[in-house]
């Protein structure tokens, strides 16, 4: 019997004659995270990137495994003001302004 390791699954061919094989699980494509993981069964499942919104910022940074996370831009309310201008990776900051 063939066994493949945890980062492998079975191929299974049939040409002139029944062989198994066991071949790596695929890499994810640029802009995808694996959502599932592979088995000795099942090749792995890759999803697209989570892509934050012009008010939102990245609140985590995406891995191989797990998506980005997004966290809406705080907006400066009563008597604060922005002190520190948001971008992509980093909340805006307000305060009270100074007399």
């Amino acid at each position: 019997a063939t066994l493949c390791i945890i980062s492998q699954m079975i191929n299974i061919t049939n040409d002139s004659h029944y062989q198994i094989h066991c071949i790596p699980h695929s890499e994810c494509p640029q802009n995808t995270f694996r959502s599932v993981a592979g088995t000795t069964e099942k090749d792995v499942e890759c999803s697209p990137l989570t892509v934050c919104d012009e008010d939102e910022y990245q609140s985590k940074a995406p891995a191989p495994t797990s998506d980005r996370e997004c966290t809406d831009v705080t907006v400066c309310s009563g008597i604060n003001v922005e002190v520190v201008a948001p971008t992509p990776k980093s909340d805006r900051e307000c305060a009270q302004p100074t007399p």
